[in-house]
């Protein structure tokens, strides 16, 4: 009995071993050494797990460490902690350590942040994950209307009725030439609004607006960015209004081994990595509309795109993979790599307002059974 009893613990002590060795993605790892409950959710309580998870790393750089965020709605959008509303800065567990938010579900955990502010940033950081959530603007990012008149270097919208106007998701904090403020066409239908497609001849491309003003009630004109650009619009097409907001749904710089699994985004979904890190996972993630308003479904989910995994002028980075993965009618790029390897596959992206798959300098990514719908595929060399 002592025999079977050792060999037990041995077992026991191996798998343990084997479970926590190597650099396994985060939504492998099945056991965990420490569970931290945030009760009350708030920038404040997260912030102090967070610290409580680097304690545990100084002592046992090994660990496992889970941050559980219980099933419910919570509103994060009064403020940062640092550089985001969740910092997780200079958490740097050994190797096979994990820090792990993990969520009840994507329609259970639902996180509200400020639409402006960088919703989780990490400089230094490695092997984070986050699990089985939902994260969500506290404003809306888009609109749209239909066309009353189109005039050189003007279009006048008659907004849809519980859309916000031009000016509720104006930024006046992006300045430049390009403001990230375009307009486009959508198929004018109430459940499932498509981007319209040119085949052959791109006709239905983005037209810069620079500023706005309302003309009565929910009449709006759109001043171009281009004062003698006549926009190829009729009256009564359905036109979604993007205008980009400033921070990043995620900021990493100068990390490693970060990954989503399982989140939804709603809202907002840029998010950026740069200053070198790699290992980057995307797996069963998704960004979606919001709710129909008043029965209309919305022409656009977010004002901008999604992952971006570099900038152009960053060094080459290895490893990043996205992965059963949706992406519904983001306002920019859905998936971007930017000198950057490692594989998309088995992802459906539909209606991007930009291009569906961006590949800038990146000729080592892989391409598996990804489907791309009224968007295109642009590897650029």
């Amino acid at each position: 009995m002592d025999k079977i009893m050792r060999y037990q613990k041995l077992l026991t002590l191996f798998m343990l071993l084997t479970l926590l060795s190597g650099n396994l993605p985060a939504n492998s790892v099945t056991g965990f050494n420490a569970s931290l409950r945030v009760g009350d959710v708030s920038q404040s309580s997260i912030a102090r797990r967070i610290a409580d998870a680097k304690g545990i790393f100084q002592t046992n750089p090994r660990a496992v460490v889970v941050i559980d965020l219980p099933a419910g709605t919570f509103d994060l959008s009064t403020g940062t902690q640092g550089n985001g509303t969740i910092d997780v800065s200079g958490v740097q567990p050994g190797p096979g350590g994990w820090l792990i938010f993990r969520g009840a579900g994507a329609t259970r955990t639902i996180l509200t942040f400020n639409r402006d502010f960088t919703w989780i940033y990490g400089r230094n950081a490695h092997r984070v994950a986050f699990q089985n959530m939902q994260m969500t603007g506290h404003k809306p990012t888009v609109s749209q209307g239909h066309v009353v008149s189109v005039s050189r270097g003007k279009v006048v919208l008659d907004i849809q009725p519980g859309f916000p106007s031009p000016k509720q998701i104006f930024n006046a904090g992006r300045v430049g030439p390009w403001h990230g403020r375009f307009l486009r066409q959508y198929t004018n239908d109430r459940i499932n609004p498509r981007m319209i497609h040119d085949a052959v001849i791109p006709v239905n491309t983005q037209v810069a607006w620079a500023t706005t003003q309302q003309l009565a009630g929910s009449r709006w004109q759109m001043n171009l960015i281009n004062p003698n650009e006549v926009a190829p619009y009729h009256r009564g097409d359905l036109i979604g209004i993007k205008s980009k907001q400033t921070g990043n749904t995620y900021f990493f710089y100068q990390s490693s081994d970060i990954t989503f699994d399982h989140v939804q985004w709603k809202v907002k979904s840029r998010g950026v990595f740069r200053g070198g890190t790699s290992r980057v996972t995307f797996s069963n993630c998704r960004v979606d509309r919001s709710d129909p308003i008043n029965g209309q479904t919305q022409c656009l989910s977010t004002p901008d795109g999604g992952p971006q995994l570099g900038q152009p002028d960053d060094a080459p980075t290895t490893g990043h993979r996205v992965e059963n993965c949706v992406f519904v009618a983001t306002g920019d790029d859905s998936v971007a790599f930017f000198k950057a390897s490692g594989s998309v596959s088995n992802c459906r992206i539909l209606d991007s307002f930009a291009r569906g798959i961006l590949l800038y300098q990146s000729p080592n990514v892989r391409l598996t059974d990804n489907e791309v719908v009224r968007c295109p595929i642009l590897n650029m060399l």
